[in-house]
């Protein structure tokens, strides 16, 4: 941790921060990749053995690359990902409307509860149907600050929903935006509740390392399925969204601009959010400038953040947001760190921030362990592992009643 030390010791510009951040950020991945075995137990059996040596072949070859000849792979392959975006969302418009006249059948009436209803996962929603204020419903529309696409879904992104299956319908939108002079398109899934009174919204803000994708949060989209609509966002950088690989810093100085943009596109509506390391950042700065975006309860995982904002408490108190900061300690996210340093004093002087710092048991299950899926062409990972949450039935109820305003 000396190096975060003199990060706050010594006046840099912006661009020499950038720079040091990228640099920590990618001795962080190599020692979570490095440790992966031990602190991630794969439970979902999705691999082939030819696909796992395939992974292994990829990451070999890359071993030996020059800076200069990784960097143009790089681009190609955010080329590539960006052709797949682009023709994800090319969708007819006499064939989006009728599939959008489809949705309304998955969401009849208000019998929703009690009977089967037929979950349609690879819908096109027209954009002209996405405004709410046309729709009576909470759909992502475009505005001045964001592009928003429908989009198909991945045959990967299919068979990881038959994997770990959702009861809500899944759609995929595509949301494009110009951060740093950079135009970066993200790869979202939106999981749609049915609601007979107003609607809420939750985002799901993954974490850092190359299995990290809007999938970290998958499984507790299905924890808030009978209260809220889920957004489960991929970040520049990661999984399928275009941006060079793990360089999350570069963006980091507009994330604020980002999310705020991205929760715009919903209307004027106040999001819960999940988070977890560096997207529980992204929420932290973002809420301590723009608070009346959130709702009050928020469930964070490890956040992180090298810089803390200095009103953090003060915006909680005002707008009387409580934090559930679930912190388990490992190598990367210390006692010592910053982050940890800033809530552990805050949750001492507020109840709007509440601490837990040890592993949660209950039997022979832990509270909310992150596992491993293996599948390709949806993460970053040379193994193509998709990190996700896996909650036991105790972390499932608990998060609900703290997100539902039921508990603490």
């Amino acid at each position: 941790m000396l190096f975060l030390k003199s990060l706050f010791t010594i006046q840099q510009t912006d661009d020499e921060l950038i720079q040091q951040l990228d640099q920590y950020e990618e001795n962080i991945e190599h020692e979570v990749d490095s440790q992966h075995p031990s602190t991630i137990s794969t439970v979902y059996s999705t691999s082939t053995i030819i696909e796992e040596g395939q992974s292994e072949e990829v990451k070999s070859l890359h071993e030996n690359e020059t800076d200069e000849e990784q960097q143009d792979r790089e681009e190609q392959e955010d080329e590539e990902r960006l052709s797949l975006l682009e023709e994800l969302s090319s969708i007819d418009e006499q064939e989006s409307a009728a599939i959008y006249r489809d949705i309304t059948s998955v969401f009849p009436n208000e019998q929703h509860q009690q009977q089967q209803i037929p979950i349609i996962r690879d819908i096109h929603v027209p954009q002209q149907l996405v405004d709410p204020r046309k729709t009576g419903e909470l759909w992502p529309r475009t505005t001045k600050h964001i592009k928003v696409s429908a989009s198909r879904l991945t045959k990967e992104e299919n068979q990881l929903l038959q994997l770990v299956p959702l009861s809500n319908p899944v759609f995929a939108f595509n949301f494009t935006i110009t951060l740093c002079n950079r135009e970066y398109t993200l790869r979202t899934w939106y999981v749609k509740a049915s609601l007979q009174e107003k609607e809420k919204l939750a985002m799901g803000l993954h974490g850092y390392g190359k299995g990290s994708t809007k999938h970290q949060f998958h499984n507790l989209a299905e924890i808030l399925k009978n209260t809220h609509s889920v957004l489960l966002i991929t970040l520049p950088g990661f999984g399928l969204s275009t941006g060079a690989t793990l360089q999350s810093s570069r963006y980091k100085r507009e994330s604020t601009y980002l999310l705020k943009s991205i929760i715009d596109s919903f209307g004027k509506t106040k999001v819960n959010i999940l988070g977890q390391c560096g997207g529980g950042g992204v929420f932290m700065r973002t809420l301590s400038e723009y608070p009346k975006l959130f709702a009050k309860r928020h469930f964070l995982g490890r956040p992180y953040s090298a810089i803390m904002p200095d009103n953090l408490l003060q915006v909680l108190k005002t707008n009387k947001i409580k934090l559930w900061v679930y912190w388990v300690v490992d190598q990367d996210h210390m006692k010592c760190c910053v982050p940890y340093k800033t809530l552990l004093a805050l949750s001492k002087k507020s109840k709007c921030v509440r601490l837990d710092t040890e592993v949660r048991n209950y039997g022979d299950l832990e509270w909310l362990p992150l596992r491993s899926i293996q599948l390709p062409k949806i993460s970053r990972s040379p193994n193509n592992d998709i990190y996700i949450y896996d909650p036991s039935v105790k972390a499932q109820e608990d998060i609900h009643r703290f997100i539902n305003y039921e508990l603490y």
